[in-house]
């Protein structure tokens, strides 16, 4: 027959040796009954800080990805926005070649604007 009193997880263990502390004077020793209880929760423990070492361990390395992402984007974007520049500057200097294939020197319809005289002006 089953002992439907019997803890079934390390929670359940743990609570037991609890209540069993807690209902007991300081210097009433653990049955034998506990004394699995406590080898499971000591096993319990040492799995636990296990677990909190590779969680740890795991959290060290994402950081150290994310922080190499990081420089690697911003070289990225540095390198992208000089190339930007690069081509603005590219842009502007066939533009102004082209305004100067196209127009004979000193005759460029920006430079002769201010002489137009037939502009609207406001009264």
């Amino acid at each position: 027959m089953a002992d439907y009193r019997r803890p079934k997880s390390l929670d359940q263990m743990v609570e037991a040796l609890q209540v069993f502390l807690m209902t007991h004077d300081v210097f009433t020793p653990i049955p034998i009954i506990y004394n699995s209880y406590v080898l499971h929760l000591v096993e319990g423990f040492a799995n636990a800080e296990e677990t909190i070492r590779k969680v740890e361990s795991a959290y060290e390395e994402s950081k150290q990805t994310l922080k190499q992402n990081l420089e690697q984007f911003k070289q990225v974007a540095d390198e992208w926005q000089e190339r930007e520049s690069q081509y603005r500057a590219e842009v502007k200097r066939l533009e102004v070649l082209l305004v100067s294939c196209l127009y004979p020197p000193g005759k460029h319809p920006l430079t002769l604007a201010p002489t137009v005289q037939n502009l609207p002006r406001r009264p």
